[in-house]
């Protein structure tokens, strides 16, 4: 059975699928391989929030990782093991290459404000934090997120309690869809490289830029 379509968004991943016997060899691997993928990318959220350090990093190194994005993306659709292997795994080091990048400069993690972060299907990011005083400091560690996608408890609980919570019930029924937390905080790249046309059928013509021992990382100015 073919791995299961999904929309792409820039910069967004593939999210991991259910198994639908008969699976492929192939669907079987990926979906497996979606998995640790989402585990990498899960705890990079964690720590550095979602959607944040690719926001900070500069324009070559942001192209890097939203190219490798677009690997993984082309590795699903090749159903080839050995390429969707190398693409997901490039794109683990990929965030990993982005939290040394942080460290290097100085960029604190998120621990801060607690907050609960959702990325929606537009690619924004929805962030619930406790108070008031949390999301003001939400706004001050997360200016790329929009004023209005940033909720604390306390206006959550102001409209309930004015009655909005039937409708926000009817509304969360008609979804179809379960909510799931993408990531609780509580306190230069990795990529495989193909061919710039990213044609997983040839063979790589490049070197790696940066290998998994990520050596080559502190060259990158």
């Amino acid at each position: 059975m073919a791995t299961k379509k999904t929309a792409k968004i820039r910069g967004q991943l593939p999210s991991p699928q259910p198994l639908a016997f008969p699976e492929s060899e192939f669907s079987r691997f990926w979906k497996s391989k979606l998995v640790e993928l989402e585990s990498a990318k899960r705890e990079h959220e964690e720590r550095w929030g979602v959607g944040r350090l690719i926001n900070l990093v500069d324009v070559e190194f942001r192209i890097k990782v939203w190219t490798q994005v677009e690997r993984v993306w082309a590795a699903q659709e090749s159903q080839n093991i050995d390429k969707a292997r190398a693409a997901a795994d490039g794109m683990i080091r990929a965030m990993r290459a982005m939290e040394q990048w942080a460290t290097a400069e100085g960029i604190a993690p998120v621990g801060e404000v607690k907050a609960i972060e959702w990325e929606m299907d537009d690619g924004g990011v929805l962030a619930v934090v406790s108070t008031e005083a949390d999301a003001a400091a939400y706004h001050r560690m997360r200016p790329d997120v929009e004023d209005r996608n940033v909720w604390s408890i306390q206006e959550i609980a102001k409209m309930l309690e004015a009655g909005l919570g039937n409708d926000i019930a009817r509304l969360k029924a008609t979804i179809g869809m379960p909510a799931t937390v993408v990531s609780v905080q509580a306190n230069g790249s990795g990529f495989d490289d193909f061919g710039n046309d990213l044609d997983l059928d040839a063979p790589a013509s490049a070197p790696k830029m940066f290998p998994a021992d990520m050596k080559p990382f502190e060259k990158m100015e």
